[in-house]
């Protein structure tokens, strides 16, 4: 069965990549769902009975397919036949802060999504992007990465990841993937580990490590059965440990002092002008509504507004003499030059 359905969804695949769609999606709605009538005749038509199949087996028909559409869409784009870009395909449970123009070509990424909030302080700092890995099997981020680093190189990635079978292949994983797509990024996990841990904290894994995992032998084999999670550190200890480490890869923490003062600079700039301009609008306002006013020499009706709203015309014409009047005597006041009137 394993055999046919991947040749099915193959298929499927390839017909989105023909007729790609034009709005983003995530895998599940604009592959899996977009499918789902195609995939339920090809059940009927094999003779594929969906709750025999899930009294009979530990996982849901559903999530088989799911499974396999992914795995065979990663490899086919692995294998260079289609993108996630092309088809249109993002991926919303990642989070990412991505910097447009990084002020260093290092990227911090991370396994799990709630270090965002504790690494952000980072990104505001040394304008650095961040990544999460969760997922990370996925050859989506992968494509994102190449897309990405050909308009903004990084030289190097570094992984936060936990102290398990899983986390310790996300490095060696992404490497290999990498290499397969051309990436020269260096890809290197600096945490968490055990001695990076406080002592005491350290005689107490939370960690179940799971004995099918087909890389627990080797994980026991080098570190014991002691595993840990990135939550092991707080985010002040993790970020602590990162900043470390991008000062050791040296980082110039000098250059974004300068980048960051320089743009709270050019802020604190904005809000003066923005004062003054708001001050100076209001006095300009007031002086051109007084001669409005004074000027003005219409007399609307009821009857001209009827009129109006019946025959859909106009109700009050625009006095182009009256606003160039007053636009003349309002520059007079308040001496706006008409050299002034073109500056930025």
């Amino acid at each position: 069965m394993t055999a046919n359905m991947r040749a099915f969804v193959r298929e499927l695949v390839l017909e989105r990549h023909t007729s790609p769609p034009r709005d983003e999606d995530t895998l599940r709605h604009g592959m899996f769902y977009h499918f789902l009538p195609r995939i339920q005749q090809y059940l009927l038509e094999n003779g594929i009975d969906m709750e025999r199949y899930d009294r009979t087996h530990k996982q849901p028909l559903s999530t088989f397919i799911y499974k396999t559409l992914s795995r065979v869409l990663s490899e086919m784009v692995m294998n260079g036949e289609t993108s996630y870009a092309h088809l249109r395909i993002i991926e919303s449970e990642r989070a990412r802060d991505e910097a447009i123009e990084p002020d260093h070509h290092v990227e911090v990424w991370f396994e799990k999504n709630g270090l965002m909030r504790g690494l952000k302080p980072l990104k505001d700092g040394l304008n650095i992007s961040l990544w999460s890995c969760k997922g990370f099997q996925s050859t989506n981020i992968l494509e994102q990465m190449v897309a990405r680093l050909k308009g903004r190189p990084a030289t190097t990635v570094f992984i936060l990841s936990d102290f398990d079978p899983s986390g310790l292949e996300i490095p060696e994983d992404l490497r290999r993937r990498a290499r397969r797509f051309g990436i020269k990024t260096r890809i290197e996990r600096i945490g968490i580990d055990p001695d990076q841990i406080p002592p005491e904290r350290r005689t107490m894994s939370l960690v179940q490590l799971k004995p099918r995992d087909s890389r627990y032998a080797r994980f026991v084999a080098e570190h014991g059965r002691m595993a840990y999670e990135v939550e092991a550190l707080s985010n002040t200890e993790i970020r602590e440990l990162v900043i470390r480490r991008l000062q050791e890869e040296g980082v110039d923490f000098a250059e974004s002092v300068r980048k960051r003062f320089k743009e709270n600079q050019s802020y604190l700039s904005r809000v003066v002008t923005e004062t003054l301009l708001q001050t100076l609008k209001r006095r300009i306002r007031r002086s051109a509504l007084d001669r409005i006013e004074r000027y003005d020499t219409r007399r609307p009706t009821v009857q001209q507004l009827i009129d109006c709203m019946e025959q859909e015309g106009e109700f009050l014409n625009f006095p182009d003499a009256l606003v160039q009047r007053v636009a003349q005597e309002v520059k007079d006041e308040f001496g706006i030059e008409p050299e002034d009137e073109g500056d930025e």
